[in-house]
């Protein structure tokens, strides 16, 4: 018998062909956070999501994260004082290899200047930590799931200004190739 996929499974290809920039909004009049990765390009497309009560993924066709909302009131994120930082992660092109299924609920954990987040899935140890975008890095386990998600450099937005210059700047520059030009 056969063991059904974990929905939070990857699969990891180093090096990434091209950076993704990425950075979290936390939407003041909602008490959400969103976290855009990279442009919105015609290449991609929304496919399906990933969820949980308090979290959303939104994966396009190829498997690629294309925004991860937290629907959880800033004032309920655990502030950890053991909150670390890799010191280095490798880039990477990851693919989800779940769709259109439930995810388990995080543990939503900030610092004290909650300006990074941490959804924790699993408790397991981390053997690999891969950057997706710019300030987004998940940690994986042996098996090939993600263990958690860390977000860095949170702005308060408030009725989607912030972030709607974001997307604005990211349509006039293209993407940056992470792999150096020689």
């Amino acid at each position: 018998m056969t063991e059904p996929l974990n929905p939070l499974a990857v699969r990891i290809s180093t090096p990434a062909r091209e950076s993704f920039l990425s950075r979290g909004f936390y939407q003041l009049e909602e008490s959400s956070l969103y976290v855009p990765i990279g442009a919105g390009d015609r290449r991609r497309n929304y496919f399906s999501s990933l969820e949980s009560e308090h979290v959303r993924f939104d994966i396009d066709r190829t498997g690629r994260l294309m925004f991860i909302e937290v629907i959880a009131a800033r004032s309920t994120w655990v502030v950890s004082d053991n909150f670390e930082l890799p010191v280095w992660a490798q880039p990477a092109d990851i693919r989800f290899l779940g769709f259109r299924t439930s995810i388990p609920d995080p543990r939503i954990l900030t610092d004290e200047t909650r300006q990074r987040l941490l959804l924790r899935f699993s408790s397991a140890t981390p053997e690999q930590y891969v950057s997706l975008a710019d300030n987004v890095i998940l940690t994986v386990d042996g098996r090939g799931a993600i263990t958690s998600v860390i977000v860095n450099d949170i702005v308060d937005d408030l009725a989607g200004r912030e972030i709607a210059r974001f997307r604005a700047g990211l349509r006039t520059e293209p993407p940056v190739s992470a792999i150096a030009q020689v």
